[in-house]
């Protein structure tokens, strides 16, 4: 009766530091894949922040483009009208316009720029998501080792009190 009283308390204490263990490796594996989570949404945060970069700077050449065709059609107009565009007040029109339509190519590129970085900030806070998954796995891990430690023993008092209680 004894033994199997000591064997029993011995068991126990090997299956709860078991059971520690895996509970400390099954946290450890969540955390990683939350890691590679928030690496992975880095990664595409860091591509949208290019993607919306490049888009504008095309956005504004086709902006340019664009306009410069209405101004090249309206020159075109007024030269067919027997005005004289390289002078005077169209002249100043002219200068006027191809300001604005140049305003109107940097304020695309900046609202590119402004959503390149918020992307960009989002993709800087995905990756220290990300390294504190990491650090949270090996916390998890080494929490499971003491845990099983700490069963091994408190187990290991027991076994020893059973078996003095038997003795």
């Amino acid at each position: 009766m004894a033994a199997l009283a000591i064997g029993a308390a011995a068991v126990g204490a090997l299956a709860g530091a078991a059971g520690s263990i895996m509970q400390g490796n099954a946290a450890a594996a969540n955390a990683l894949a939350d890691a590679k989570a928030h690496y992975f949404n880095a990664k595409v945060a860091e591509q949208q922040a290019r993607n919306t970069q490049e888009g504008a700077l095309a956005d504004a050449n086709d902006y340019r483009r664009l306009q410069s065709s209405r101004l090249a059609a309206r020159r075109a107009q007024m030269g067919g009208a027997g005005v004289v565009a390289s002078e005077g007040s169209p002249l100043l029109v002219d200068e006027s316009i191809l300001s604005n339509i140049e305003f109107g190519a940097t304020r695309i590129i900046n609202e590119g720029d402004i959503k390149s970085v918020r992307l960009r900030n989002e993709a800087t806070l995905k990756r220290a998501q990300a390294r504190a998954s990491r650090r949270g796995a090996t916390y998890a891990r080494q929490a499971g080792y003491i845990g099983a430690v700490s069963t091994l023993a408190s187990g290991t008092t027991n076994t020893l009190l059973t078996a003095k209680a038997f003795s």
